[in-house]
């Protein structure tokens, strides 16, 4: 396995992390995650193919044992970004700030979900849910930035140097800026243009002759196919290409970004982006691929690595892979093999959904997919799979003699009162199984893989030895 292969992890997210903490700690530039949300309305009938009936604290920490080892993944400088709705928002930003410290946290980022609904409580339609990004370093870092998309003209006057408008202006007043507030004039064609109280002229009376000799002012009448009604500033291109920008705030200037996030990004795009790729009913509330293809950008530069271990329908690791970027997903549910799966693979051969025609994706590329060894989750599998009682039963036999139970747990005890456990409800039975058995060991420990007991075959046991680097 190289240590550039794209790769997917089917088994517990937490238990996975820990797995890839050794070999990729301090080395992911991005992880974005969509965990399941808090939500303070329970259903009888979860919605969502995650668990959405949370207790509220069960839920915060639930994700704070993974944002704990999610945080030693990052590399210096690297960010991450949690899609949250507004229920949880405000309690995860305390938990959160606590794990990355607050002085770290980037901001807050509202994305809209839908156009509007009527019958809410209130009568107020919350039409957003939120992203929160956090990052390692101090705000004098510049975590943020991507190249933006500028409308440039040629001129005769500036050959082979494309150039832009730009803003003039300073958000400070005149008595914040006193050398700013003075009236402009065209030397060419001597019309005055004062200074706003409120907003002044960024550059200065004494520094004006200066930029305008040197092209960097541009007035109403320099050009006829301008319209614009008071002086520029011009933006070279080739100056542009220097750098990139800096912050959120900045970020937000561009108008394709909110566009993006305001009006591209709706719930309703991603359930079409799996409805075209495998039916509306396989995965509810996907998010879209141009939010995660606008994180990316704004985030990371291609071969940088990207993470995400709540992988649902596998939408990161798709717009990553498209992107050129290496990635790690990790998906629990088996949905992993007839959805995130089978995507890459269209992903590979060239699909042109989701952003694919925006970018001129062509295909190719590969992954590695490979699955946490089961130990007492193949026992999870089968309660869970079970329909009758006598099926639990004979479960229950097979746990005692090869799994591992829990250590408060009494065999003689159970056995001895097998009547109260046929009073139980079916799901009530599968609940009290699923509780002997010792949490700790769901997985196979990588110690653990040369015992007989688990029956790992050699071809894995030396792929797992490969990526550990173990002789």
């Amino acid at each position: 396995m190289l240590p550039t292969d794209n790769l997917i992890i089917k088994g517990n997210n937490l238990l996975a992390l820990y797995s890839l903490r050794e070999k990729y700690k301090g080395r992911i530039k991005l992880i974005y995650i969509d965990p399941p949300y808090y939500f303070k309305k329970t259903t009888a009938t979860d919605q969502f193919k995650y668990n959405s009936n949370f207790h509220l604290s069960t839920w915060l920490t639930f994700l704070k044992d993974r944002l704990s080892v999610a945080k030693s993944l990052l590399c210096t400088g690297g960010t991450i970004w949690i899609s949250i709705n507004e229920d949880g928002m405000h309690y995860l930003k305390l938990v959160a700030d606590s794990i990355f410290d607050k002085d770290c946290f980037v901001g807050t980022i509202p994305r809209r979900t839908r156009s509007g609904k009527s019958d809410v409580p209130f009568n107020f339609s919350q039409d957003f849910d939120w992203l929160l990004v956090y990052t390692n370093v101090g705000e004098d870092v510049d975590v943020l930035g991507r190249t933006m998309e500028r409308k440039y003209y040629e001129t005769d006057d500036y050959p082979g140097r494309p150039w832009r408008l730009a803003d003039l202006t300073s958000q400070q007043p005149a008595s914040k800026r006193p050398k700013s507030y003075f009236t402009m004039r065209d030397p060419k064609t001597g019309i005055e243009y004062p200074a706003s109280e409120k907003r002044t002229w960024a550059v200065t009376k004494d520094t004006f002759d200066y930029y305008y000799k040197k092209g960097y002012i541009v007035f109403p009448n320099d050009y006829d196919f301008l319209n614009i009604t008071k002086p520029y500033s011009r933006k070279f291109k080739d100056e542009d290409e220097t750098g990139k920008l800096s912050s959120i705030i900045s970020d937000f200037q561009i108008q394709g970004f909110l566009k993006a996030l305001l009006y591209d990004c709706k719930n309703e795009k991603g359930n079409n982006e799996i409805d075209n790729l495998f039916g509306r009913d396989e995965f509810d509330y996907a998010k879209p691929e141009v939010l995660v293809k606008t994180i990316i950008e704004a985030t990371t530069q291609e071969g940088d690595l990207v993470m995400d271990f709540f992988s649902g329908s596998g939408t990161t690791i798709a717009v990553a892979h498209k992107m050129n970027r290496q990635y790690i997903g990790v998906e629990q549910m088996d949905y992993i093999n007839t959805l995130d799966i089978p995507r890459l693979k269209d992903v590979i051969n060239g699909e042109q959904g989701g952003i694919s025609k925006s970018i001129n994706w062509q295909g190719g590329g590969s992954f590695v997919y490979c699955e946490l060894a089961k130990a007492n989750d193949e026992f999870v599998d089968k309660i869970q799979a079970a329909t009758t009682t006598e099926t639990l039963k004979s479960i229950w036999t097979q746990m005692k003699e090869t799994g591992y139970l829990n250590y408060k747990i009494n065999i003689a005890t159970i056995d001895a009162n097998a009547a109260d456990f046929d009073a139980l409800s079916i799901d009530n039975q599968k609940r009290f199984l699923i509780e002997c058995l010792d949490k700790n060991l769901l997985y196979v420990p990588f110690s653990d893989i040369d015992s007989e007991e688990y029956a790992i075959s050699d071809e894995d046991k030396r792929l797992t030895r490969e990526f550990y680097k173990k002789a």
